[in-house]
């Protein structure tokens, strides 16, 4: 699976390596953009081998989910499937990144987890982190 860490907005505007000229439309934006929290919100795009019916994907994403619930640090998950090219989102939010960052090392050791993970077309699937911003 492809793992894409995006750096928190605020980072990005209040970086002056990122700024051009004299513009001071980085800084007040770093100043009027606040993370709205710490927590970590985990968007994972799932796509299954070919073979692989409704049924067993929808077992193995639930069977995802009750693993990655017992993380310390979890909050909550939604799942969401796209029936026309049978495509997943599921997305979590954790108490922070190290939390999150936990939840793949639970993934791994999990009982039975090398059969539950080889269903999934890692070629494909995409997983993102971020953190919340708001706009003051």
């Amino acid at each position: 699976m492809r793992l894409t860490k995006y750096p928190m907005l605020t980072d990005f505007y209040s970086n002056s390596s990122n700024q051009k000229g004299n513009s001071s439309s980085g800084p007040q934006l770093a100043t009027k953009t606040a993370m709205a929290d710490k927590q970590a919100h985990e968007i994972i795009v799932v796509y299954f081998k070919d073979g692989i019916d409704y049924k067993e994907q929808l077992d193995t994403m639930k069977q995802i989910g009750i693993n990655s619930s017992k993380t310390d640090g979890f909050i909550s998950r939604e799942m969401f499937h796209c029936e026309p090219d049978n495509r997943w989102v599921d997305y979590f939010i954790w108490r922070d990144m190290a939390a999150a960052d936990e939840s793949i090392k639970n993934s791994k050791v999990i009982p039975g987890a090398t059969e539950l993970f080889a269903k999934i077309d890692s070629d494909k699937s995409v997983w993102s982190r971020y953190y919340k911003v708001v706009d003051e």
